[in-house]
């Protein structure tokens, strides 16, 4: 009797233990299977702000880790911080614009809640600027030049600046010292050397080779420099000094206050001239030909040896390979494609200022000309103190400056500039506006 109790007793006992084992490895299971096994998101927060917002969703069996979990805003795929199981931290695009936040785990859609995206304004502010002419290095703001152009960055968040009126090439790091990379106070020449030893005679726009080198359009040199940074040296890459139009290999050519520059993806580079009306190719051979340009001063569209061009300054290379750059004389911006056929976007040939369709647009004395990410191509319009836009679709607008002359900061709409003379448009569509004096910053609008 005594053990048919205990029977009894011990199965009783053993049942519930049963259940719950069989509760637990079924949650087991549950568990293991989570990598298989989409969530649902409850909440976002915040719902609403700019680009760089980091928001914090909410929500459950976000199974995954960063490197499998993806975000969008509005189908723009954000940057992931962090994840658990029941929450996700992603920065919000910038111009991703209000829709719906999703997220994609193993190829699976969870949609969430609408994030309302709020647009941060352009705004434009003073990098650097000297009041009096100077040649002094230092903090930024004990820091002077003479007259500025060009402009770079590199990697490490530098600015490299030609300040033509000292004959230099100066350098401000990303803790806003100020240092001279070549050329000799004083001094004008086109002497090559080391760093120390070089000489330049007011130096115009640089560009930068795939190995890194500055090139430097030496306009009063009639010379194309290199400048190699890892070797601490200054050479000559084409023009023998005299003023001239004489193509073939570097060492015999010549060329007429050369001003503008750009590279393309095989080394090849392009100058426009301030005196020959016509733009040259330099070859990383360092063999120069005449791309565009008959040598006489005019405002023609056509093939290579018909197109006449007048006082070209700025130029780029767009997505398609073809070269955008200013026709200063022609108050104009036109195009040149890799076959050297050249057209006009926007410009009538009469100075002025005028938006609209690049047909009935006007500028007045162009100098140079960027493009951004999205195809958009950005102007200094020299004597009406703006920089303008040109759409894609070939539409001219007014992006910063009021017309008038000034230093003024803000958004572009109310901001001035005293005649500008360059820019140039880093990785990140942040927007470097060159004067005589400073280094102004268009921060786009996100």
């Amino acid at each position: 009797m005594f053990s048919t109790l205990f029977f009894i007793k011990k199965r009783q006992v053993l049942a519930p233990l049963l259940l719950v084992l069989a509760i637990l490895v079924s949650c087991t299971k549950d568990t293991d299977n989570l990598d298989f096994v989409s969530g649902t998101i409850e909440s976002i927060s915040p719902d609403s702000g700019p680009g760089d917002t980091e928001v914090t969703i909410t929500g459950i069996a976000f199974a995954g880790d960063i490197n499998t979990i993806a975000v969008f805003f509005n189908d723009t795929e954000a940057v992931v911080n962090t994840v658990t199981p029941t929450e996700i931290k992603a920065v919000v695009p910038r111009k991703a614009m209000t829709g719906i936040v999703k997220i994609v785990i193993n190829g699976e859609e969870i949609l969430g809640p609408e994030f309302n995206y709020i647009l941060t304004p352009a705004q434009v502010s003073t990098l650097i600027r000297s009041e009096m002419p100077g040649d002094v290095d230092g903090p930024a703001a004990d820091a002077s030049f003479s007259a500025l152009w060009g402009l770079l960055t590199d990697e490490e968040g530098s600015l490299f600046i030609s300040d033509y009126g000292n004959n230099k090439i100066r350098k401000i790091d990303s803790n806003g010292i100020v240092s001279t990379v070549t050329g000799m106070t004083g001094v004008a020449g086109d002497m090559d050397g080391t760093l120390a030893e070089a000489t330049f005679s007011n130096p115009r726009s640089m560009t930068r080779d795939s190995e890194g080198n500055i090139i430097v359009a030496d306009f009063e040199a009639h010379k194309i420099r290199k400048i190699n940074l890892s070797a601490g040296s200054v050479e000559t890459i084409a023009g023998t000094g005299d003023f001239g139009l004489v193509n073939g290999d570097g060492s015999i050519a010549q060329f007429s206050s050369p001003l503008g520059l750009t590279i393309d993806a095989s080394d090849n580079i392009y100058v426009t001239e301030f005196g020959n009306a016509t733009i040259r190719k330099i070859t990383p051979d360092n063999t120069v030909s005449t791309l565009v340009g008959t040598g006489v001063v005019g405002f023609v569209d056509g093939p290579p040896d018909v197109a006449q061009i007048n006082f070209t300054s700025g130029m780029e290379i767009d997505s398609d390979g073809n070269i955008i750059f200013a026709d200063s004389g022609n108050h104009s911006i036109r195009k040149v494609t890799p076959a050297g056929v050249v057209t006009t976007i926007a410009g009538t040939g009469e100075a002025g200022d005028v938006n609209g369709e690049g047909s009935v647009a006007q500028f007045s004395a162009p100098l140079d000309v960027d493009i951004d990410s999205e195809g958009n191509i950005y102007v200094v319009d020299f004597s009406n103190s703006k920089i303008k836009v040109i759409t894609p679709d070939g539409m001219v607008s007014t992006y910063a400056g009021t017309g008038e002359t000034g230093f003024m900061d803000g958004i572009p709409s109310i901001a001035t500039f005293n005649n500008p003379r360059s820019l140039f448009i880093d990785q990140n569509d942040l927007i470097y506006v060159i004067t005589d004096d400073s280094i102004r910053l268009i921060n786009p609008a996100f």
